[in-house]
C-alpha cells in the first residue's frame, strides 16, 4: 500500500523538475537570451554568433553515447596521433598503457575497431561540411589579422602517394609506383600552414583528378583582394580583380 508521504515525496519531486525545465524554457527564450545573453561580459575567444547556426545545421553525427560521448572518439584519435600513432590500429597500444590511461584520467579508451565504427558513420558529405564549418571560422579570424597578412596568400596543392597495407579497403587502388593505396590531395595555406581541404582519392588517380573544384573553393575562401600564389603542380599568380 502506498503511503501518503510516499506520494507527498513523488508530488514534490516532480513539481521540482518541471519547475527547472519551465525555469529554463523561460531564460533560454529567444527574448530573454536577446536580454541578457548579448549584455553578458564574454571573453575575447567567444565564437560569434552566426557560427552557431551552420554548426547546427550542417554537422550530423550519432546520438547514441553508449559506453562513449562523440567527444571521447574525437580526443581518441587525436591524441592517438599526437603520440606518434600512424592508423587506428595503434590505439590498441595505448589501451594497455596505465601511464597514458592516468594522465587523460580515465581507465579505458575506445578500442580500434570502436574507432572505426565512429568513422565509418561520416559520410563525404559530412567531411566537406566540417571542413566548411572550419574554414568558415578562418575566414572571421583572418579578417582581424594586420594588414600584412592581406599581401599575399601562398596556397599549396599536393598529391602524395599513401601506401596502404591493409586489404580490401574500400577505394583503395594501385599507383603509377606500383603499391597499394590512396592518392590525397592537400590544399593548404602556406603562410599559416592551416589545411583548408584534404580529399582522400583513389591510389591510381593523377595529380589534377578532382582538384579544380577545390581549387575554386581554396581562391573563394581567400578574402580581400589578396595576392593569390598557387603553387604545384603549376605557379601562377592572381591579382586584385583577376580572380
Amino acid at each position: 500500500m502506498i503511503k501518503p508521504r510516499q506520494i507527498l515525496k513523488f508530488l514534490v519531486a516532480l513539481i521540482v523538475c518541471f519547475g527547472v525545465s519551465g525555469a529554463s524554457a523561460v531564460f533560454t527564450s529567444k527574448d530573454s537570451l536577446t536580454n541578457w545573453y548579448s549584455q553578458l561580459q564574454k571573453p575575447s575567444f567567444t565564437p560569434p554568433d552566426w557560427i552557431f547556426g551552420p554548426v547546427w545545421k550542417k554537422m550530423r553525427s550519432g546520438q547514441g553515447h553508449l559506453p562513449y560521448h562523440e567527444s571521447d572518439h574525437i580526443l581518441n584519435i587525436a591524441y592517438n596521433i599526437l603520440c606518434n600513432g600512424d592508423c587506428l590500429e595503434e590505439i590498441e597500444q595505448l589501451r594497455d598503457d596505465e601511464v597514458y590511461l592516468d594522465a587523460l584520467g580515465t581507465g579505458r579508451i575506445p578500442d580500434p575497431t570502436t574507432a572505426g565504427d565512429f568513422c565509418r558513420r561520416f559520410t563525404k558529405d559530412d567531411v566537406e561540411s566540417l571542413m566548411d564549418i572550419i574554414n568558415q571560422v578562418r575566414v572571421d579570424i583572418w579578417s582581424k589579422q594586420p594588414e600584412e597578412f592581406f599581401r599575399q596568400a601562398i596556397i599549396d596543392v599536393d598529391g602524395t602517394i599513401a601506401e596502404t597495407t591493409g586489404e580490401c579497403k574500400e577505394g583503395m587502388n594501385i599507383s603509377y609506383k606500383g603499391t597499394w593505396g590512396y592518392h590525397p590531395l592537400v590544399i593548404s595555406l602556406a603562410n599559416t600552414q592551416e589545411a583548408l581541404y584534404l580529399v582522400n582519392r583513389s591510389g591510381n588517380c593523377t595529380s589534377s583528378y578532382n582538384a579544380a573544384g577545390y581549387l575554386d573553393k581554396a581562391i573563394e575562401l581567400s578574402l580581400s583582394g589578396a595576392i593569390l600564389t598557387f603553387l604545384r603542380p603549376n605557379i601562377w599568380t592572381v591579382g586584385r580583380g583577376e580572380v
